[in-house]
């Protein structure tokens, strides 16, 4: 018995929730059919003040295209560019943003749309091992952001932002560094490490670059011809008295000084093979 009254209760609440859809697509249709462009306004004004996005960008899209030289365009413009945003329609809600911007500077709502379009290219930003293209664009939006309203409420924000998006292009550079490393590649590791330290001098991993590029470094001179190790053991030398120098207290500092001693002598064991072949020379010419 019970269990029956819960089924037609449930027949019941189904009934409903479906008139009310009907009710809700007939309501759209309608005012989407409806000639008159400033109904369908007010229909998507609705639609929008309920959150209801979806249909209240069906109805704003057209509008946005033939809506130009009335007063309501700025607004048809900046709500269709934030139910896009709402929607996860990230690339056409950065358009509208950033067009939105471009079309009405004078705006009350300008700075707001800048910012958004930058916000919305950041969002579009991939994860770190992925191409980053996005990442850099968005990071230019956003300063372009800051230094067009360097006053903002929202310039610490966007900041903020940067330093995010940088730390991801820090760690996908650092990890494809690395990964010349570990392939030992080490002519291209020992570039790609330099390069990484110069674009990033701030980096929590310029320590370990600098010593995986001495390492490399060291790896590359020992595999050289023997008419440009001499030159590539004292280039050893010189970074790793540079990395002593600079981190005393680096736990990579005794391995550093271990390969400083072995180019040391890789020095000497050449200048005594340099030394021996010019006796063996002037010996030869003695004897003649």
């Amino acid at each position: 018995m019970l269990r029956s009254v819960f089924y037609q209760l449930f027949c019941v609440l189904a009934c409903l929730a479906m008139l009310l859809t009907n009710s809700s697509c007939s309501k759209l249709s309608r005012a989407l059919k409806n000639p008159d462009w400033k109904v369908r306004y007010q229909a998507a004004n609705q639609y929008y003040e309920k959150g209801d996005y979806y249909r209240a960008s069906l109805l704003l899209e057209e509008l946005v295209s033939i809506i130009k030289n009335d007063p309501t365009a700025e607004d048809i413009h900046y709500k269709f560019a934030n139910c896009c945003y709402e929607e996860n329609r990230l690339v056409d809600a950065e358009y509208y943003f950033r067009t939105f911007y471009s079309t009405y500077r004078q705006s009350p709502k300008a700075e707001d749309a800048l910012y958004m379009s930058a916000v919305t290219m950041s969002r579009m930003s991939p994860i770190w091992y992925l191409d980053q293209e996005n990442t850099r664009y968005a990071i230019e939006s956003i300063q372009d952001f800051i230094n067009r309203f360097p006053k903002s409420a929202r310039a610490k924000d966007a900041s903020d932002k940067i330093i995010e998006l940088r730390q991801k292009l820090e760690f996908k550079e650092y990890n494809n560094a690395k990964l010349f490393y570990k392939l030992e590649r080490h002519k291209s590791a020992v570039i790609v490490l330099d390069n990484f330290q110069k674009d990033f001098p701030d980096s929590k991993y310029k320590e370990e670059a600098a010593y995986m590029s001495i390492r490399a470094l060291y790896a590359y001179a020992k595999s050289s011809f023997e008419d440009v190790q001499a030159e590539r053991f004292q280039e050893v030398i010189g970074r790793c008295e540079n990395f002593i120098d600079k981190y005393s207290k680096s736990v990579y500092v005794n391995e550093t000084q271990d390969i400083y001693a072995s180019a040391r002598r890789g020095l000497e064991n050449l200048a005594k093979q340099k030394q021996a072949i010019e006796t063996k020379k002037k010996q030869s010419e003695y004897d003649k």
